[in-house]
């Protein structure tokens, strides 16, 4: 028996030893346990999550303008008589900004209306003279040619009203240019007339204009 005990004592030797070997350097060395000497012990940063805001203002850089604008110039030439509106006045489709006027205007279609009125009658007393001379002719009292001619007198006379007609709805236009209206509704956004201004109808300046309308 003796035998088997004696490698089992020798092993439990060497391993105190070594046990006792290792417990003396720790001793003796005992950084070496921990970090070296000057080693740099990293930071970490930590942050606390907190909820977000639900909205926040954005402010980008931005340039307003109209849907549509409109210049409005004078189509008749006169004295601003009424202004009827002012920038920031809120106007409708029609209606009206300013009134010219014009006395030459309206002389214009009184003298268009009294020659209307002249071209009527002549062309009644030629249709008249025209239906008598028929009457003549077919009684052989007057002769075809006379007939002819008083027929052509006639038809004369009845261009000359047709004609006084159309001035006088060419003038009548002219004078519904002294009401100066909006194109649109809309806002006026800027006025360079006012009462006892004169103005000129049709100029070809671009900064002629009356009102500036927006929309």
């Amino acid at each position: 028996m003796t035998r088997y005990w004696r490698p089992a004592l020798a092993v439990a030797v060497v391993v105190a030893v070594v046990a006792l070997t290792g417990m003396r350097y720790w001793l003796l060395h005992p950084r070496t346990a921990t970090a070296a000497p000057g080693t740099q012990v990293p930071v970490v940063r930590t942050v606390v999550p907190e909820v977000a805001a639900t909205s926040a203002d954005l402010r980008l850089p931005a340039r307003t303008a109209p849907v549509e604008q409109a210049l409005i110039y004078a189509r008749a030439t006169g004295v601003v008589s009424e202004r009827r509106v002012d920038i920031g006045s809120r106007v409708r489709r029609g209606d009206v900004l300013a009134v010219i006027a014009a006395p030459e205007i309206d002389q214009g279609v009184d003298k268009a209306r009294a020659a209307v009125a002249q071209a009527k009658a002549k062309e009644q007393f030629a249709a008249t003279n025209l239906e008598r001379s028929q009457q003549l002719v077919d009684q052989g009292f007057l002769s075809k040619q006379v007939l002819d001619e008083r027929q052509a007198a006639s038809d004369a006379a009845r261009a000359d009203r047709l004609a006084a007609d159309a001035e006088l709805r060419r003038l009548n236009e002219i004078k519904g240019f002294q009401l100066v209206r909006a194109p649109f509704a809309g806002v006026i956004a800027e006025r360079r007339l006012d009462r006892g201004d004169r103005v000129v109808g049709d100029q070809g300046n671009a900064e002629g204009y009356l009102f500036r309308l927006v929309r």
